[in-house]
């Protein structure tokens, strides 16, 4: 994690509940603080929790405003306890492993900066959270001027 230079965190949910951080800690306050309690974050972690049990896959979800200040995308691995004699991960959701990534290094790391290539982007998305071709990089704008599109499949979306 220390080589990442765009990741902020990993971490470990049991249920909708923090268990687990690292980096230990700058996370060390998060630890024990259940996300359906904070009404901002109720109704993403609901979701969250409804789409992987439907398709036991991961959930990426973001920007999205931190608990601790910033923004980041999170996504969001569920964990499936697997039940005795039965397949492994077969059973109920116990909970998921995070990583929180900062968006204006994954943007850099993208190229989405880069004056030289004299482009501009911008980014919307269309997800298993009922959020549909909503733009959250760059000028809307820029999709009603005939532009050059193509699609990114990721983990519950595209972008």
């Amino acid at each position: 994690l220390a080589e990442e230079k765009n990741v902020y965190s990993i971490g470990v949910m049991k249920g909708s509940s923090i268990a687990y951080t690292y980096p230990p800690r700058s996370n060390q306050f998060l630890r024990g603080f259940d996300l359906q309690k904070n009404p901002e974050q109720r109704q993403i972690i609901q979701q969250v929790m409804q789409w992987a049990t439907q398709t036991r896959q991961t959930v990426l979800i973001g920007p999205i405003q931190l608990g601790k200040g910033g923004t980041g995308f999170v996504s969001f691995t569920p964990i499936f306890v697997t039940p005795p004699n039965g397949n492994p991960g077969s059973g109920p959701l116990w909970g998921f492993v995070t990583t929180t990534v900062k968006p204006s290094v994954l943007y850099r790391q993208a190229g989405l900066f880069d004056e030289k290539a004299n482009l501009n982007y911008a980014l919307r998305r269309q997800d298993g959270l009922g959020k549909t071709n909503e733009v959250f990089f760059g000028e809307e704008s820029l999709f009603e001027q005939n532009p050059v599109t193509l699609k990114i499949p990721l983990p519950n979306a595209t972008w």
